[in-house]
Formats: structure tokens, C-alpha cells, sequence
């Protein structure tokens, strides 16, 4: 951290408590980009919402890991599953 250690706690603590409702749980927060402090904002990651790339990553772990199973079937990715 570039910055005092309680003010960089107070960061995590604000995120995790989430004081004012600005923060919603799941989320990931932090400077904007390219900045080591500054105002707190969500960061979204494009790979965490594609659910094709979900499942491919799924399935190439189960492949690697020999526990394939279908993610419908197992039930353990119910977010995954395509209606």
C-alpha cells in the first residue's frame, strides 16, 4: 500500500461493512485503474460474467482434475446452468 496502514484498513473495513450502503456484497472494489489510492470504485471483470467462458474453465478443470461432471447434474454451479 502507498498510503498509512490504518487508512488502507479503513478502505477494507468500509468495503466489508459497507457503512453508507455504497458497497454491495460480491462486488470487488478499488482505485480507478492505473492508481494506487483515490476514491473507491466497483471493478468489473468481463471474464466473471461470461457464463460460455465459465463453463469452459469448468470443464477444463474437471478434465485436468479427472472429476468432470456435468454442472447441471452436480447442481454445485446452479448460476451456470442454461434454462
Amino acid at each position: 500500500m502507498d498510503q498509512p496502514v490504518e487508512l488502507g484498513a479503513k478502505r477494507y473495513t468500509d468495503v466489508l461493512n459497507s457503512p453508507n450502503g455504497e458497497y454491495i456484497n460480491g462486488k470487488s472494489y478499488m482505485s480507478e485503474p492505473k492508481k494506487i489510492v483515490g476514491p473507491m470504485e466497483e471493478t468489473k471483470y468481463a471474464h466473471l460474467y461470461d457464463v460460455e467462458r465459465q463453463e469452459v474453465a469448468w470443464n477444463v478443470l474437471g478434465e485436468l482434475t479427472g472429476t468432470a461432471v456435468d454442472p447441471a447434474a452436480q447442481g454445485a454451479a446452479p448460476h451456470l446452468v442454461r434454462s
